[in-house]
């Protein structure tokens, strides 16, 4: 499933191509995707409109557009974009086609498994979040995700700490690859319970998450299984994954092998020795 860094790595991908263009038409391939998709309602809504911005905002994906009401797109486990020109031709597996200005381009959504979300949500007020987002807790690279918060937040809690920073209500965006490479950034466990945290702990999981996500990001992401970019290019971050998918593997800082555990229904990578 595509996280923090990969849906930032297509929104900055998307967002110069759409900002400012005019929605000529939606079109709709496909029945639903996570919701029903009904091409009526967003053609009423959203025709001749301007996208004013895509942003981000955990794994999601915002189309802000000009009026009341504005465009959600999650991903979902395979779901991608592109830009192309009217006449080339549909993918199988496309099933959402944005035509832009007079048509001359389309933005497609492809999604294989059809597990993406494509829908209409209220537009913010002043700063914050949609009304369909207020669940989400701060982003990792917010001040206000700090040790203090992380630490006050974890108090006489005992759920692990590596499902702990995975919900999105803590702190938005850390999915399963980066959760794991962070722990093992900083020394932690993911066994660990997580109202055992130091404040050091703490400072140095917000430190390491941090740098793990910006160093994806700069990466474009890690391709797992079939992520790909806008452009159709994979991310390349795996080559510096330390711990995530390498069970039996020697640790690269001593050797011992990795573990492979499941927690909440997640595979979770650790090194026994460097992880306490």
């Amino acid at each position: 499933m595509p996280e923090l860094p990969e849906v930032e790595t297509v929104q900055r991908a998307l967002a110069p191509h759409i900002d400012g263009q005019l929605i000529h038409k939606i079109s709709f391939f496909t029945p639903r995707l996570r919701q029903e998709l009904k091409e009526d309602d967003f053609n009423q809504t959203f025709q001749n409109k301007k996208i004013t911005a895509l942003i981000r905002r955990s794994k999601y994906l915002i189309f802000q557009i000009e009026g009341t009401q504005w465009i959600l797109s999650h991903l979902g486990m395979t779901g991608s974009w592109r830009i192309v020109a009217k006449d080339e031709k549909r993918l199988k597996h496309e099933h959402i086609s944005l035509a832009l200005n007079e048509g001359d381009q389309e933005l497609r959504y492809c999604d294989p498994r059809r597990f993406g979300e494509f829908r209409i949500i209220k537009a913010a007020q002043d700063d914050q979040d949609p009304q369909a987002l207020s669940h989400l807790g701060p982003e990792p690279f917010w001040n206000e995700y700090n040790a203090t918060y992380l630490f006050a937040a974890s108090r006489k809690k005992t759920k692990p700490v590596k499902n702990f920073i995975m919900d999105p209500s803590v702190v938005c965006g850390i999915g399963n690859i980066y959760a794991s490479e962070s722990l093992f950034r900083a020394g932690i466990s993911p066994l660990r319970k997580i109202g055992k945290l130091r404040r050091v702990d703490c400072e140095a999981l917000v430190k390491q998450s941090r740098i793990i996500l910006q160093s994806a990001i700069e990466a474009g992401g890690t391709t797992i299984i079939d992520f790909q970019a806008p452009d159709g290019s994979e991310g390349w971050f795996h080559r510096q994954l330390n711990v995530y998918g390498r069970k039996d593997e020697a640790c690269f800082k001593c050797q011992t092998p990795i573990k492979k555990i499941t927690q909440a229904g997640r595979s979770s990578f650790y090194c026994p020795r460097c992880q306490k």
